[in-house]
């Protein structure tokens, strides 16, 4: 609390709670300057750095905003947004139906993958991203 009303009080940003604030904040302006298709896929670091190097130069090198849902909004606008969480959805609709012990694992990854796409990048991480959808795929049973 004490790093989030340090960025919000003074800009501020040289903290891990205060860096991802003002990512997060950046990302939201930007999406609702350009809300239906947002700013351009990869578009994150070209508006990242110039706002950084303002109030927290070291970090002005993130090239996401440790959130990828925010991350996808800037860059994709609501569509593409709505997009990722249709995917999703399915995933979770479709391990929901499955009563086998697939079904509750790709639940558990769903809602892993969820919950760390709120505080970190794992679709943009080709290591953990690819896994993670590799996994979510192959808990998929036709019935």
């Amino acid at each position: 609390m004490v790093e989030l009303q340090t960025v919000i009080g003074s800009g501020n940003c040289e903290s891990s709670v205060g860096v991802r604030f003002a990512m997060y904040k950046m990302a939201w302006d930007q999406l609702l300057l350009h809300p239906w298709f947002g700013r351009g896929i990869g578009s994150f670091v070209d508006y990242w750095a110039p706002f950084a190097q303002q109030g927290c130069p070291s970090v002005a090198g993130i090239r996401q905003p440790h959130n990828d849902f925010l991350l996808f909004a800037m860059e994709s606008g609501w569509v593409g947004l709505l997009t990722t969480l249709a995917v999703i959805s399915w995933f979770i609709r479709t391990f929901w139906r499955q009563v086998t012990i697939y079904g509750a694992v790709g639940l558990m990854l769903c809602l892993t993958f969820i919950i760390t796409g709120l505080v970190n990048s794992p679709m943009r991480d080709a290591g953990i991203g690819f896994v993670m959808i590799f996994l979510l795929a192959s808990c998929y049973k036709k019935s």
